[in-house]
């Protein structure tokens, strides 16, 4: 059995308590336990990061792109399945390599059509790293290159499902 998460509705009082209690845990002495836990109230809202190999339907020279970053309903190769609805309609910043201490390099008008969550991105092209970076991936991209790329996340709610015989996780 995995180690207790926070769920969402939980404060950390709640969690804490529920955390320190769970079978799972009986095993720590109580100091590794308190430590344990923390760590996992910590966790809740971090980071995750999913990579794909890149589906971009067009790039023009003005800086602009579409790409289909993800597919619902799918399992993917972190053994999880993105509900519909997960991504909604957002903007969000074009980050090179997750690195928060550089300037992001462009946004990303996120939503999801049918089973596909599309971002139609605008390249800051008067940005030196920008017009490289978008230069690079153009270039793979006329030649029919696959590139790698990865999105950061947050997990808002997840569940456990079983999925074509599969034990998976639901975001």
């Amino acid at each position: 059995m995995p180690i207790p998460k926070p769920r969402e509705e939980e404060t950390e009082s709640e969690f804490t308590e529920r955390c320190m209690g769970d079978e799972v845990m009986a095993e720590y002495g109580q100091d590794q336990r308190m430590a344990v836990c923390s760590a996992q109230w910590e966790r809740r809202k971090s980071m995750n990061i999913k990579a794909y190999t890149g589906k971009f339907r067009e790039m023009k020279e003005d800086g602009t792109a579409v790409v289909v970053f993800a597919t619902m309903n799918v399992i993917d190769k972190d053994g999880d399945i993105t509900i519909p609805g997960a991504f909604g309609e957002q903007t969000v910043k074009v980050q090179p390599a997750h690195d928060w201490s550089l300037p992001n390099i462009g946004i990303a008008k996120v939503h999801e059509v049918g089973d596909e969550a599309i971002a139609d991105i605008q390249f800051f092209m008067n940005m030196a790293s920008a017009k490289e970076r978008y230069t690079a991936i153009k270039a793979n991209f006329d030649a029919g290159v696959d590139q790698e790329y990865s999105y950061g996340f947050t997990i808002l709610q997840e569940d456990r499902r079983d999925v074509e015989g599969r034990n998976v996780r639901g975001l």
